[in-house]
C-alpha cells in the first residue's frame, strides 16, 4: 500500500464536512488531488503518485468519496490455486488496513462480511469496517465484484443513511 494511511484518516477525520461535491473538490484539491473529466455519475480524482479517488454523486447530493488504497491486476488471467492467494492476500490486507485505523480512532463500530445482517445496507463490499464520525461513517472496504474484475481496497467516506 503506498497511501499514508495514518495522514489520510487524519485529513479526513479532521474535516467538517459539507456533503456537497464542490466542497469536497475544494478539499481534495487542497491536498493535491487532481480533478479528471466526470465519468457518470462519478466525478475522479488522482494525486500526483497516481493513486485514485472518486465521488459517487447523486444530484448534487455525495453519497461517498472513494480513495482506491490498492488494486490488484486482472484476476482472470490467474490459475484457480493464484485466485484463491489473491483472495487471501485481500483479506489479509483489509485486516491489516482496519489494525491500523483502529490504532488511530478505536475500535470500529461494525467489522463483518457482506453476508452479516448488520452489514450496512447502503454499501457495496465483501468485507467492511466502520467508524462513525460525527457527519459522516469512515470505512475500510475490501471490494471484488467478480472474477474479471480487479480486487480493490479502498478508504470510504459516507454520510449516514437517511433514516427509512
Amino acid at each position: 500500500m503506498n497511501i499514508n494511511l495514518a495522514e489520510l484518516i487524519g485529513v479526513i477525520s479532521g474535516r467538517d464536512w459539507e456533503w456537497t461535491a464542490e466542497s469536497v473538490t475544494r478539499i481534495l484539491g487542497n491536498q493535491g488531488w487532481s480533478r479528471q473529466a466526470p465519468v457518470l455519475h462519478r466525478i475522479p480524482f488522482v494525486d500526483a503518485d497516481g493513486h485514485c479517488a472518486s465521488l459517487y454523486l447523486d444530484g448534487n447530493n455525495l453519497p461517498a468519496l472513494e480513495v482506491v488504497l490498492e488494486s490488484s491486476a486482472n484476476p482472470s488471467l490467474l490459475s484457480p490455486i493464484e485466485y484463491e492467494e489473491l483472495v487471501d492476500s485481500y483479506y489479509g490486507k483489509f485486516e491489516q488496513s482496519v489494525s491500523e485505523v483502529s490504532e488511530i480512532l478505536g475500535t470500529p463500530a461494525f467489522n463483518d462480511g457482506s453476508a452479516s445482517n448488520e452489514f450496512p445496507s447502503d454499501q457495496d463490499a465483501l468485507w467492511l469496517a466502520l467508524w462513525n464520525l460525527g457527519k459522516f461513517r469512515l470505512m475500510i472496504q475490501q471490494k471484488h465484484e467478480g472474477r474479471e474484475i480487479p480486487f480493490r481496497l479502498c478508504l470510504v467516506v459516507a454520510p449516514h443513511p437517511e433514516p427509512k
